[in-house]
C-alpha cells in the first residue's frame, strides 16, 4: 500500500482548514488492487464512487441527496467531537452547525484526497471489522491528518 484515497466535500474541507487549523478527519481506502482475483471495496467505501455520487448531486442540484444529508450530519458530529477535545469552543461549534445547515448544494462539490502512506503511517488506524462497509474492504481512518500530508484535486464529471 503506497497511496490512500478519500473524498471530502468543499464544505468539510473548508471547515477543517478554517476551524481545525488544517487538521482533517479522513476515512480512506488504498489504491485498488491490480490483481482482479483480490476483493475490492464495497461501493460505499470506494472513494471514486463516493466522489461521483457527490459530483452527480451537485450537477443535478439534488437538495435531498443522501450523501449530502450524511455529510451534513458527519460535519456536525465532527464539530461536537472537536469541541470535546478542546480544538474548538462552543461558539465555533455553533457557527459550524449554522454554516452546515445553511449550506447550498454547490458547497458539497467533492474533492479527491491523495495521501502518501509512508509519511502518515503512524496516524493511520484500521477500521474495525464491524464498522467496515464489507468484511473484505480495506478501510482506514486518519483522525488528525495535517494539510501538508496530502494532495487534493477537484473536477466535476
Amino acid at each position: 500500500m503506497l497511496i490512500l484515497y478519500s473524498t471530502v466535500t468543499r464544505l468539510a474541507y473548508t471547515i477543517n482548514e478554517k476551524y481545525y487549523g488544517g487538521i482533517h478527519y479522513v476515512w480512506c481506502a488504498p489504491e485498488k488492487a491490480l490483481d482482479p482475483n483480490l476483493p475490492t471495496n464495497a461501493v460505499s467505501s470506494d472513494p471514486w464512487y463516493i466522489y461521483r455520487q457527490f459530483a452527480n448531486a451537485v450537477k443535478t442540484h439534488d437538495k435531498h441527496d443522501e450523501y449530502i444529508k450524511n455529510n451534513r450530519a458527519g460535519i456536525i458530529r465532527g464539530a461536537a467531537a472537536r469541541l470535546g477535545v478542546g480544538m474548538i469552543d462552543e461558539d465555533q461549534k455553533n457557527e459550524i452547525e449554522e454554516l452546515v445547515n445553511m449550506a447550498e448544494t454547490p458547497l458539497f462539490a467533492p474533492r479527491f484526497m491523495v495521501i502518501p502512506y509512508v509519511p502518515v503511517k503512524d496516524l493511520v488506524e484500521k477500521v474495525p471489522l464491524q464498522k467496515k462497509a464489507s468484511p473484505v474492504s480495506e478501510e482506514f481512518i486518519i483522525g488528525n491528518l495535517p494539510r501538508n500530508q496530502f494532495d487534493i484535486w477537484e473536477w466535476i464529471t
